[in-house]
């Protein structure tokens, strides 16, 4: 009997073993197999490559390209809103500046400028036409200011009368609020027209208010004073005998 179980174990040993070559056998096929499969799809891969590498290079110019025509087309935009400023901004120049909300106004005329020097860039005649459009609204915008600049000035320039003060202290001087907005606007009017200066023509008008302001002052001391020497004169026999 025990013969016997040895050769039994034996045979399923050779079993064993032939069914683990078998097994290994198989094992090394499919590794061969798999790596002339991976062989292959690296060749596949690097032909790919080969491939798409001239059409990604085409999709980047495309991009490009595509980036460009974007960017052009912005600008277009830009120029035609250029184009457009003198009709959307032109109401609002021929109302003219409201005194105390002045930014608005300025910001109108600032639109207006802009639109002028970039459309001067432009060799079109369409171009040359909205740009004497825009010059001409202008023209209105900085003449109305300038004459905010006197309205300004007048308010401040009505003449004093010295004798509804009592000591010299008291008599006003120009506002120090009102030397800054007139100086802030001469400064505007010079800095935005490149056509013609205004500082000739703003101390013309300055001059002119001012010396008008003095001549009624002047003229209003001089009332107080022959008034004054008026009342404290008098006649006598005393007097006309000592002359």
């Amino acid at each position: 009997m025990p013969s016997e179980n040895y050769l039994y174990d034996d045979a399923e040993e050779e079993a064993e073993l032939e069914f683990l070559r078998e097994s290994l056998e198989q094992m090394d096929n499919l590794a061969d197999k798999t790596t002339q499969l991976l062989k292959v799809f690296d060749i596949r891969l690097k032909n790919l490559g080969r491939i798409i590498a001239p059409i990604y290079k085409s999709t980047q110019k495309l991009t490009r390209l595509y980036d460009n025509i974007e960017t052009t087309i912005g600008s277009l935009d830009d120029i035609m809103l250029f184009f457009n400023v003198a009709k959307d901004e032109a109401e609002t120049i021929r109302a003219g500046p409201d005194e105390n909300e002045l930014l608005p106004y300025l910001d109108s005329i600032n639109r207006l400028k802009d639109a002028s020097d970039a459309l001067k860039q432009l060799d079109l005649n369409s171009a040359s036409q909205s740009r004497q459009e825009i010059r001409q609204l202008l023209h209105i915008g900085l003449g109305n200011l300038s004459q905010l600049f006197s309205q300004w000035l007048k308010q401040c320039s009505g003449g004093v009368d010295p004798a509804a003060y009592s000591n010299a202290a008291e008599i006003p001087t120009f506002p120090m609020d009102s030397v800054k907005l007139l100086g802030m606007l001469a400064t505007y009017l010079n800095l935005v027209n490149d056509e013609v200066s205004y500082d000739l023509k703003l101390t013309k008008t300055y001059a002119s208010i001012r010396t008008r302001h003095l001549q009624k002052s002047l003229a209003q001391f001089s009332d107080m004073c022959n008034g004054y020497i008026r009342a404290n004169s008098f006649d006598s026999p005393m007097t006309g005998q000592r002359g």
